[in-house]
């Protein structure tokens, strides 16, 4: 009944051989619709509610293995933007964390951010963007990111030396790289 509180004990039996891994499941809870039918020439309108709660199964041994796979400066009518493609061939989640410098050579810092980045899940690619407010000038610049996929690996660091040059008015209608 409303206002009242139950416990409700949930078991997840894992199949034999299923291989290791996080899995992912839900209980709905919802509320019933009172049992009262309606009377003559009246009309009911129901709101249902429903909660839901996520449980995670762990089928061990889980592991994640995180990897820079791409990492490139883009640039179109809306702006510049730096965008790492991170790849986990594990099996569980992670959350990388990104330092994201932009150097003028290899000396001055132009542009730097920190950022936690969304969830990897395992066996997945993602691209992390990351918007660049400050304008720069034509000329040879080094981009670099260094990520943490806390995945109990070393930092991973890739840099990439780029000349960037002015946009045409043609250019505007599409990304270059």
């Amino acid at each position: 009944s409303s206002g009242q509180q139950r416990l409700v004990r949930v078991t997840a039996n894992v199949p034999e051989g299923t291989p290791p891994g996080v899995y992912t499941s839900a209980v709905f809870v919802q509320e019933r619709p009172p049992a009262r039918q309606p009377r003559k020439g009246e009309q009911l309108v129901y709101f249902r509610f429903r909660y839901v709660v996520t449980i995670y199964v762990i089928v061990q041994p889980v592991s994640g293995k995180g990897e820079i796979a791409d990492f490139l400066l883009t640039r179109d009518a809306r702006g510049l933007r730096l965008v790492c493609q991170l790849r986990n061939s594990g099996t569980r989640h992670l959350r990388p964390y990104i330092s994201w410098f932009v150097r003028s050579g290899t000396d001055e810092v132009l542009a730097e951010k920190n950022v936690e980045t969304t969830v990897l899940l395992p066996a997945a690619t993602t691209n992390e963007t990351l918007l660049i407010s400050n304008p720069l000038l034509p000329g040879d610049y080094e981009i670099e990111a260094q990520v943490d996929f806390h995945d109990g690996q070393p930092l991973q660091t890739i840099k990439s030396k780029v000349a960037f040059l002015p946009l045409t008015a043609s250019q505007y209608k599409g990304d270059i790289v």
